[in-house]
């Protein structure tokens, strides 16, 4: 159970950096960036529509787009 709560953990934290990448986007017209979040570094990229984090969990790189 406790694993499964770091998942959701991280999606969330993954989920917020693309949220503020969107607003870095909007107003200074960044295309990529990183953030640490508890010991994890996202790293996100805006391309063609739409903006992809990706970050490790469990030595597995897991990408997320909207």
């Amino acid at each position: 159970m406790e694993q499964r709560i770091i998942v959701q953990q991280k999606q969330a934290y993954a989920a917020e950096v693309a949220f503020n990448a969107a607003l870095k986007y909007k107003r200074y017209e960044e295309i990529s960036g990183e953030q640490q979040i508890n010991e994890t570094l996202y790293t996100w990229i805006y391309s063609e529509g739409q903006i992809c984090v990706t970050y490790e969990l469990n030595g597995v790189i897991k990408e997320r787009c909207i």
